[in-house]
């Protein structure tokens, strides 16, 4: 009954979050609710489905831990929303932007060059040229699965590349999407539509399906984000546009699998119940066995810090490197989990004060972000690229697992050199609205 408590709970405080924060459908605190309510029901759904899995009854405390991160996301927000509110700036009005055709192509060159070479560097590690064998080997080689020491990973050159790459695409991204607001009509818009295309083909290398999803929530964010500028959009239109796209990326995330070598025994139904449902009852294991006893931190912050033990690893300040948590929870059925919620490193680390501080956190960093991008395109972009983690959290903690690693500092910059080159620090020229 637990399962159906924390959902009612999570639902009645996204309603709060809605009204408290000025019926905004893209605050943080209401997308946070939302998304913890989803994987919620998905867990019940494949119980109601025929026990697919392993079912794990949630326990009191296991909603309680949930309830309590959401509560504090809304407080981060909340003190972020009252210092915005005192330096309240009108929001920029939609304007065209418009690309040389040179910039473009240099763009496209860049892409596939970072695409043939890590193409080439990863064929000779799985010792394969069939793209979808040479993603699964590689993946299965990776930190996730394997805990060896000589693992084989992609040129470090290659890799940078990959994440400018990556950056490139969302850049164009935001052009297209902030263009279609501007007029959906315009023919000039579609030239932009390679780039992302092939940026996305790239990311499916490295970052497998995940990537794809961020170009799809980097999408959502922007057209929610540019669109409101022109046009208010109401909590039904949002229901409306998110349940579209769920009805189109569930299906297209199962569809994938076969692309990146991967396969199922389960059904369309049971798997993504099982993707979506499964992080809560991991949670709930986790807090519940006597095996985490055996998973102790060794050094400060072991779990919650990963990100900072890289770039400190990198330097040679520290000898240690946690590369991936190690745990994983069999559900039976040949399915297996090691995701948590975004919680349970907090927890682990630092008990209940940890999940209130860092949760708090949370909501500050993303709703400044998220406000922050409302006037300034080169935040938008930043949080449009960041986006899937704001919709991940269910799964895993991404603040300092995610955000706070080497891999950010050059989105960042890629990000500030890019724009500048592409847009000159402003944008070019002007378009007729009817062209």
């Amino acid at each position: 009954m637990w399962y159906i408590y924390l959902f009612v709970v999570l639902i009645i405080l996204s309603i709060i979050y809605y009204y408290i924060f000025k019926k905004d459908v893209l605050s943080v605190s209401f997308i946070s609710c939302l998304v913890f309510a989803l994987s919620t029901l998905a867990a019940v759904i494949s119980y109601k489905l025929g026990n697919s899995w392993n079912y794990i009854e949630l326990h009191k405390q296991t909603a309680i831990y949930i309830v309590i991160a959401m509560i504090c996301v809304g407080v981060g927000e909340h003190i972020v929303r009252i210092f915005f509110k005192k330096k309240k700036k009108e929001e920029n009005e939609i304007k065209l932007i418009e690309i040389t055709q040179f910039k473009i192509l240099i763009c496209i060159v860049f892409l596939l060059i970072t695409f043939l070479l890590i193409y080439i560097d990863m064929s000779k590690i799985t010792n394969t040229k069939v793209i979808s064998e040479m993603i699964n080997i590689y993946k299965t080689n990776s930190a996730m699965y394997n805990d060896s020491d000589n693992i084989e990973q992609i040129n470090f050159i290659y890799t940078q590349m990959y994440r400018v790459s990556t950056a490139i695409g969302i850049i164009f991204l935001y052009i297209y999407v902030n263009n279609m607001c501007f007029n959906h009509k315009l023919k000039y818009n579609f030239r932009f539509i390679t780039p992302i295309i092939i940026s996305m083909c790239l990311s499916i290398f490295l970052g497998g399906r995940s990537a794809i999803m961020r170009f799809i929530v980097a999408a959502f964010i922007f057209f929610m984000i540019i669109y409101n500028k022109k046009k208010k959009i109401n909590l039904k239109k949002f229901i409306t546009i998110t349940i579209s796209i769920l009805i189109i990326v569930l299906p297209l995330f199962y569809i994938l699998l076969g692309a990146i070598g991967q396969t199922t025994q389960t059904n369309f139904g049971n798997y993504i119940t099982f993707y979506l449902g499964s992080p809560i009852p991991s949670f709930d294991e986790y807090l519940e066995d006597s095996w985490t006893d055996e998973v102790l931190s060794e050094q400060f912050g072991e779990h919650t810090f990963i990100g900072i033990q890289q770039i400190l690893y990198k330097l040679g300040i520290i000898d240690y490197y946690n590369v991936y948590q190690s745990e994983w929870i069999d559900f039976g059925n040949g399915l297996k989990c090691n995701v948590f919620t975004g919680i349970k490193t907090y927890l682990q680390d630092f008990g209940v004060g940890g999940v209130i501080i860092f949760q708090i956190l949370f909501g500050i960093i993303y709703t400044y972000l998220y406000l922050k991008g409302k006037n300034d395109y080169k935040y938008l972009i930043f949080y449009g690229l960041i986006g899937i983690t704001l919709i991940d959290q269910f799964r895993s903690e991404k603040i300092f697992n995610v955000l706070v690693r080497i891999d950010t500092i050059v989105y960042i910059i890629s990000i500030l050199i890019i724009t500048m080159f592409i847009f000159n620090i402003k944008y070019e020229g002007n378009y007729n609205e009817d062209e």
